[in-house]
Formats: C-alpha cells, sequence, structure tokens
C-alpha cells in the first residue's frame, strides 16, 4: 500500500539526544526525515554550499545560515540520499 502524501514532509522519531532531534506537540523528539538522511550520509560538521561552496553547518552560524536540505528533483519524499543536497537558505528556497 502506498502511504499518502498528506504533509509536506515525512519526520521520523530519533532519540532526543540526537543533534537534529526537535520535540514534536506531544514532547517526542523527531527529525523531517530528509535532514536525518542527509545528516547520515555527510556528517555533523562543516559543508560546502551546494550551490554556492559557502561552508555552512547543521547549527545556526554567525551569518544566520544553516543547513537547509534541497531535493535535486523537487519531490520532497524522495529521500534518496544521492537526491539530497546541503545548501544555504536563501539559495535552497529560490
Amino acid at each position: 500500500m502506498k502511504e499518502a502524501k498528506t504533509t509536506k514532509y515525512r519526520s521520523v522519531a530519533v532519540s532526543p539526544d540526537h543533534p537534529l532531534a526537535q520535540d514534536d506537540s506531544s514532547g517526542r523528539s523527531k527529525v523531517y526525515e530528509h535532514r536525518l538522511v542527509l545528516f547520515d550520509k555527510i556528517g555533523p560538521w562543516s559543508h560546502e554550499c551546494h550551490w554556492c561552496s559557502r561552508s555552512i553547518e547543521w547549527g545556526i552560524d554567525c551569518d544566520g545560515d544553516s543547513i537547509v536540505v534541497d531535493h535535486l528533483d523537487s519531490d520532497e519524499w524522495n529521500n534518496a540520499p544521492e537526491n539530497l543536497r546541503g545548501g544555504r537558505p536563501y539559495l535552497v528556497m529560490m
């Protein structure tokens, strides 16, 4: 059975101590699946933005930039590692 696309992004349960964990309204720790897949692929340290090569990190840096996951094929449910790239917020949202 195919899962209905009722929300833009899927979230998955993670340990509360995972670096990307956020508590949902029921107090459970979750993270968007695409962020978790890219995090597992590239790791927790600094990376180059896919679009401009500027250094970005998973947390907020001094310029207010943090890694935003871009789906290369624009399908928000295609979370295959090869479809995901990290970028700066204003470049991914274009």
